[in-house]
This record gives C-alpha cells, sequence and structure tokens, in this order.
C-alpha cells in the first residue's frame, strides 16, 4: 500500500469534493477525476480519512503532523493557571 504525501491544496480539494459529495467517498472520488484529471486519484477511503482527520486534530496531517513537545491535561491545566495570574 502506497503512502502518498499530498500538498495542503490537495488536501483542500479532496475534503471539498467529500463535501459536495455530502460524504459519500465513493462520489467523492468521481468528482475530484472529473476536476483534476492529470493529478494522482487518492482512493476512496482517502476522502472520509481526510475528514476525519480534520475534524479530530483540526489538521489534513492527523496527529503525526504535529511538531514539539506532545500537550497533557496537566500541561494545559498549568498553563491555565498561570494565564489567570498573569
Amino acid at each position: 500500500m502506497a503512502n502518498h504525501q499530498y500538498s495542503n491544496v490537495e488536501y483542500c480539494d479532496i475534503h471539498f469534493c467529500y463535501g459536495k459529495a455530502n460524504g459519500n467517498a465513493e462520489l467523492a472520488r468521481r468528482y475530484y477525476m472529473e476536476q483534476y484529471p492529470k493529478r494522482n486519484i487518492p482512493h476512496a477511503q482517502t476522502f472520509s480519512s481526510v475528514h476525519r482527520r480534520l475534524t479530530e486534530y483540526g489538521s489534513f496531517k492527523g496527529s503525526n503532523g504535529n511538531r514539539g513537545r506532545p500537550r497533557n491535561a496537566r500541561n494545559v491545566q498549568q498553563e491555565e493557571r498561570v494565564l489567570e495570574i498573569i
């Protein structure tokens, strides 16, 4: 199984087609093929995966796209206390 990397523009187009197809990944793939015939056409599952990652992580890249030290609940609570003091 190939691991394709898409640009942010391509991810936006993938997500747009998924929305246009009202969450139907197969139909989204057809829309994408019609709109961008010279591009690499993602698998149908990619459309739903991109939507899920955007919904869950707020990013097309998913949790692996985050950089830096991971934030946990304790760190967030400490940051909130510091902000209240300031």
